[in-house]
């Protein structure tokens, strides 16, 4: 199972697939209401996490993340993807474009 974060500007959205099936999803406004602990008590089987996000992921999240022992990967310009940036200057690129050409590439 995999878990997925976008957390935008307004909302942090994420779901929970297993394989490609989406098996859940919720949307909640900060970081206080995501209840990650709850997530993995309830989905005891993800092996692994994407997060996207534009605004600042509080230490606690992201230690978290990382000492589950999952594979955890925090999508930026630096992160292996299945397309090529060739932007000059790829630490600028949103990476909701990141994502979306990412997604693109393979369908």
């Amino acid at each position: 199972m995999n878990l997925i974060i976008d957390a935008g500007n307004t909302k942090i959205k994420w779901a929970i697939y297993s394989g490609e099936k989406q098996i859940f999803k919720n949307v909640c406004g900060n970081w206080d209401e995501f209840r990650l602990d709850d997530c993995f008590l309830q989905f005891p089987k993800i092996t692994a996490v994407i997060i996207s996000s534009v605004r600042i992921v509080p230490d606690e999240i992201l230690g978290f993340l990382k000492e589950i022992g999952s594979n955890f990967y925090e999508l930026n310009h630096k992160l292996h993807l299945p397309i090529k940036l060739l932007y000059k200057t790829p630490e600028t690129l949103g990476k909701d474009r990141i994502s979306a050409a990412a997604g693109a590439s393979s369908i």
